[in-house]
């Protein structure tokens, strides 16, 4: 469909642009002598209305000879015989309203106006004027359209490129988020391994929440977003698995208010960074320690922490960092510049925080979809 007609809106600016014109007209035929008020109006507007759609027209010209792959010679050849050839039908359109006008006995000019004893003769005589005006409208006409096509171009490109970025990041979000589990089951079945020799049946009851925790993971996983409660609920779930592998060595504290508890967070955020702060912390203390998982809600964002004491003398983290690298990408990927993953590294505690933006009503919060 021709764009100006998609909507109300462009249609009625169209209508008034063109009535303009056909005032134009109206105004060069009278002014200039050729016909008289009533005749002008008689034959400017329909033929001004002729135009209007006829412009119209001009819009499939032009789309079928885009700038880019026509040369100018062609374009300049091509573009300046349709104007002369239009301009030229429109005139004789309009002789041809005159003389049906003069022949069905439209009243002759008053005696002392400036007008021709004949219409024909009058309209011949202002015919340079309409067939210059007929030509410059056909190229404005056809230069507003090659206008609208480097417009529509543009927005299309700019479009596909916003898609293929969106599918980009829903591929990377994907493959971030699959190589949790396989994470996760590595560190869980090294737990029960390290079990198996001396407490088979500490062993045999971490399968069982083992098990159970993974088909939480299994229905919540896959969704885009989940309320922070839930993604709590399956630290704790983590968490008591561990503890039965390091025992009272091993003590962890939820602290998250209930509103920051409501808002929606991509699904095992915190698993990995809960992971990590048990394998690279508590597993390289002898005395153990307690894991800290916060919350708050600041301005308009959402703040998520989880801290752990170390050994000061354990040097850097050993290890592949996966988990933490795993959440930053995922962040970064989601929410772009308003979502963040700091990392501080003191001397007896190691805090990772996260930072997400809070979901609004224009846009909600990031999912992973997007």
């Amino acid at each position: 469909m021709y764009p100006s007609l998609s909507t109300s809106g462009r249609l009625a600016v169209l209508g008034v642009a063109w009535t303009l014109i056909s005032g134009l007209l109206v105004a060069l035929l009278y002014l200039g002598g050729a016909l008289p008020l009533l005749e002008a109006l008689a034959v400017g507007l329909p033929i001004g209305a002729l135009y209007a759609w006829h412009g119209l027209a001009l819009y499939y010209l032009a789309r079928a000879l885009p700038l880019r792959d026509a040369g100018p010679l062609r374009l300049l050849a091509t573009h300046s015989a349709v104007a002369v050839l239009s301009a030229s039908v429109w005139t004789a359109v309009g002789r041809g309203l005159v003389e049906v006008l003069f022949r069905l006995g439209f009243p002759a000019p008053a005696s002392g106006l400036p007008f021709a004893p004949s219409p024909a003769v009058a309209y011949a005589r202002a015919t340079p004027i309409v067939l210059g005006v007929g030509t410059l409208l056909t190229l404005l006409a056809l230069a507003l359209h090659y206008l609208i096509l480097e417009l529509e171009a543009s927005r299309a490109a700019q479009t596909q490129a916003l898609e293929l970025r969106l599918h980009s990041r829903d591929a990377e979000v994907k493959a971030l988020r699959a190589q949790l589990q396989p994470h996760f089951l590595y560190n869980a079945l090294n737990s029960i391994n390290s079990l198996i020799g001396s407490d088979p049946k500490a062993a045999r009851r971490t399968c069982v929440q083992l098990g159970e925790l993974l088909r939480r993971i299994l229905t919540l996983g896959p969704k885009d977003s989940i309320p922070l409660a839930q993604e709590l609920e399956l630290v704790e779930a983590l968490m008591e698995i561990e503890k039965v592998r390091f025992g009272d060595r091993l003590e962890y504290r939820v602290d998250v208010p209930e509103d920051a508890r409501e808002q929606p967070v991509p699904p095992l955020l915190l698993q990995p960074l809960v992971e990590n702060a048990v394998t690279h912390g508590i597993a390289g203390l002898l005395d153990g320690g307690t894991v800290k998982v916060g919350g708050a809600l600041e301005g308009d964002q959402l703040r998520l922490w989880v801290e752990n004491p170390k050994d000061p003398d354990s040097g850097s983290r050993r290890g592949t960092g996966i988990g933490l690298e795993n959440v930053r990408r995922r962040v970064q990927a989601l929410f772009g510049r308003e979502g963040a993953v700091t990392v501080e590294a003191g001397e007896n505690e190691f805090r990772v925080e996260v930072v997400l933006p809070l979901e609004s009503d224009e846009e909600p919060v990031a999912s992973e979809s997007r």
